[in-house]
């Protein structure tokens, strides 16, 4: 057995392809032991047995000429045996690569030699350079299309299914490219990628290919795809720290703030679509304040008789203004002590942000009256009574958690508090299909329609 290809490799290749570990040794081998490598050679060769897939070299003229040069050196030097001359060197012959090699197993494409970094000073397919030999048919050796074999055409489908979206991404320094998104008023999306991460594959397989996807990364951002070791991957994990792959976030151009980020939980297109979709509701390009239902101000004639704004909001210039007009107001007031409106859709705005004002201070007082507490999770035994509830936190992580449906909201907004430190400072946005769960707190788990449900939690 090989030193690069020992029996835990082989048994774990052979628990993930389920293949015999005679197939096994030799995928190992050409990998030199890399399981993921085997894995993608073993999938992309069909599961074909190297020995079968890979065929004799035969030998060259030059091998023959080799065997005559040998064959005449020989007889010199037996003729010349009883001469006072010590006996040649035995001739030594090795192989620099292998006719079993990775360069000449057919199945292999070049596709697959980017994506290992086997070729071109180990440049991985996740730095932003497009394939030709892709839909193409040309790999290695320039062989075309129409003599393609079986399992060229397998390995080049494979490469297709798994291609990064070469569409969408942008081939530009991380500098460059916050240029870009400040000129377009665009956000930056940045994905991380490690070659020997299966899931990070499943990423372009999935999510990147997903029209749905695609439309909402085209108009809305600015999107880079990094491998791990790549000079830009580097420098932009040496500023923002990874935890796992794939990672995907979101760049503030303006800023660098990393506002948004997801490490290897990203499920479905749908789900991230959605995920994207909400932090772009949340979050307009050019400000960063929460989204609040807000009445447009109409500019307004001067009212000396009519203040009604509170005096702590005003700057000092304009309590100073207020108290003259006040004053004067005063000496021409009439006797009559009821209370005039010269403009009665002036009352009727100003009395609308004393209800919107006083309606945000209750909010606020309510919030902050309820303590984190993650209460006594309800055991499955009485699914009818019972739901599971994910949450989706501000770090990217989700939790879930199973609660009674005659919970009242509030009980929720305790878990988040327990889970979020930073929902014990401020109020944070707690969503359900873009509904606030804050205006449901008197509601129960069912009444507010919460079974089952994927609750957003935004600080």
């Amino acid at each position: 057995m090989s030193d690069s290809v020992d029996s835990e490799g082989i048994l774990q290749f052979c628990q993930i392809t389920n293949a015999e570990p005679t197939v096994a040794m030799g995928y190992l081998q050409i990998s030199e032991g890399n399981i993921e490598q085997a894995v993608s050679l073993f999938l992309e060769n069909g599961g074909a047995p190297l020995e079968a897939a890979v065929p004799r070299r035969q030998a060259s003229p030059s091998d023959h000429w080799a065997d005559a040069g040998r064959s005449a050196q020989s007889s010199s030097y037996h003729n010349n045996a009883n001469d006072d001359v010590r006996a040649p060197l035995a001739p030594r012959r090795e192989v620099l690569v292998e006719s079993g090699s990775l360069y000449d197993t057919p199945g292999v494409s070049s596709a697959h030699l980017y994506a290992t970094g086997v070729s071109e000073g180990h440049r991985s397919v996740f730095d932003q350079l497009p394939r030709s030999s892709i839909g193409g048919g040309i790999g290695i050796g320039g062989s075309s299309s129409s003599g393609s074999t079986s399992a060229e055409r397998k390995s080049n489908r494979l490469a297709e299914l798994f291609r990064p979206p070469f569409d969408l991404i942008q081939n530009l320094p991380f500098d460059q490219a916050r240029g870009l998104a400040k000129s377009q008023r665009k956000w930056i999306l940045v994905n991380i990628q490690k070659v020997s991460e299966f899931a990070c594959q499943v990423l372009n397989r999935d999510i990147w290919s997903d029209a749905t996807v695609k439309e909402i990364v085209r108009v809305n951002f600015v999107f880079l795809q990094l491998g791990h070791e790549s000079d830009e991957g580097s420098r932009y994990i040496n500023f923002y720290p990874v935890r796992k792959y794939p990672h995907v976030a979101i760049i503030d151009p303006r800023t660098g703030e990393r506002v948004r980020e997801w490490n290897d939980n990203i499920t479905s297109a749908a789900e991230f679509a959605e995920d994207v979709t909400q932090f772009l509701g949340l979050n307009a390009y050019g400000g960063s304040q929460p989204i609040i239902s807000q009445q447009s101000k109409r500019p307004r004639r001067p009212d000396p008789s009519h203040q009604t704004r509170d005096i702590s909001a005003m700057t000092e210039e304009e309590q100073i203004q207020a108290a003259i007009a006040a004053s004067m107001a005063k000496e021409h007031q009439p006797t009559s002590h009821t209370h005039n409106h010269p403009n009665p859709g002036d009352a009727q705005d100003d009395d609308d942000e004393d209800q919107d004002r006083s309606g945000q201070n209750q909010l606020e007082a309510i919030y902050h009256s309820i303590q984190a507490n993650e209460g006594t999770e309800p055991g499955a035994n009485a699914p009818e009574a019972t739901t599971r509830v994910q949450f989706r936190l501000p770090n990217g992580s989700r939790v879930v958690r199973r609660f009674r449906t005659d919970t009242p909201v509030r009980d929720l907004v305790a878990f988040v508090k327990a889970k979020v430190p930073e929902a014990n400072e401020h109020i944070v946005n707690i969503q359900y299909h873009r509904e606030n769960l804050l205006d449901k707190l008197d509601q129960t788990v069912a009444e507010a329609g919460l079974q089952n449900a994927s609750i957003t939690v935004d600080a």
